[in-house]
């Protein structure tokens, strides 16, 4: 969990959020992988080609980051995926494993860290009010229930399904930044929103 934020919260800082959070969506086939190796989990035919469709959008963002010095920043969201992708395959093969205590002691173990990059002294009251709602609401509220889901669905499902967020990330990037993304992040993040929908909803039709 440290792993994984880390690597997000830098990974925003060194190249775009498009790039960022697209490249997080791999999350799904590394988890399937880390679930096939550790825990012999089979990936059924559909989660393989919601992968494949995925990995093609991918591919198709980082063709646009060539050249451009987002390099550094790409690799800190490599990292961040294959922190996040162990643990859901860790929480998957430990059911038992509270996840309220999981979130809580990932938490405490996230500040200690980020508290060594921080200069609390150039704080505005904006922004303790902004680390207030995302560390007692959005943040914890999310990992709960992301790490919840293990106990239900394959921890490669549950990445499938968070990769909502690599549609949602650019948006919310230009409504509060104006960033743009490229042509071929918009492009990738069109193949990943209808592998998604697709992936869904055969996903609901075969298990009403």
């Amino acid at each position: 969990m440290v792993g994984s934020a880390t690597g997000l919260v830098f990974s925003i800082k060194h190249t775009s959020i498009a790039n960022t959070f697209v490249i997080l969506s791999a999350s799904p086939a590394v988890a399937a992988l880390f679930s096939w190796l550790w825990l012999q989990e089979k990936t059924n035919r559909a989660t393989i080609f919601a992968i494949v469709g995925v990995m093609v959008g991918i591919s198709i963002v980082v063709s646009g980051s060539i050249g451009s010095g987002n390099s550094f920043g790409d690799a800190l969201a490599i990292f961040s995926v294959v922190c996040l992708s162990l643990m859901f395959t860790v929480l998957r093969k430990y059911s038992e494993v509270s996840r309220v205590a999981s979130v809580a002691l990932g938490g405490a173990l996230l500040a200690l860290v980020m508290s060594l990059f921080a200069d609390i002294s150039n704080f505005t009251w904006q922004t303790w009010l902004i680390m207030a709602a995302m560390g007692l609401f959005t943040a914890p509220l999310g990992r709960v229930m992301s790490m919840v889901a293990t106990r239900y669905i394959t921890a490669a499902e549950v990445s499938m399904t968070l990769m909502l967020e690599t549609v949602l990330a650019p948006v919310w990037g230009f409504l509060f930044f104006l960033e743009i993304p490229a042509a071929t992040s918009i492009l990738g993040g069109f193949i990943i929103l209808v592998t998604i929908f697709i992936y869904t909803f055969n996903t609901l039709k075969n298990n009403p």
